[in-house]
């Protein structure tokens, strides 16, 4: 399951007093999509190592649900790709594993904790 970040707003009554919290996906701010993305990333890539060391369907099938999120992130935020190609490259296979590996290892050169 996909987290999505967001912010809470508070509904209030039709008298003006404070109703029920209605939590809304609002547009994410920059710093929102940035934690968004190292949320992904960082997910994505433990669930590719996770499949490395126990390559049965399971454990490869959620790394690569986890790197199709990541990919699907990228798409709507280009500007946040670190690596040299982008999701849709066809340097990578549909698995979309090694855009994971590629935008990790930018991700930790660029200096961000391991």
């Amino acid at each position: 399951m996909r987290r999505r970040i967001c912010r809470r707003s508070r509904v209030l009554g039709l008298d003006g007093s404070a109703g029920l919290d209605d939590e809304r996906l609002l547009p994410l701010a920059a710093d929102d999509a940035a934690a968004e993305r190292v949320y992904l990333l960082r997910r994505a890539a433990l669930m590719d190592r996770m499949a490395v060391d126990d390559p049965g369907p399971g454990a490869r099938g959620a790394a690569v649900k986890a790197a199709y999120h990541l990919a699907e992130f990228d798409r709507q935020h280009p500007e946040m790709v670190a690596g040299p190609h982008g999701p849709t490259s066809p340097e990578f296979d549909r698995s979309q594993r090694p855009y994971v590996r590629q935008e990790y290892a930018a991700w930790t050169a660029a200096g961000q904790p391991d």
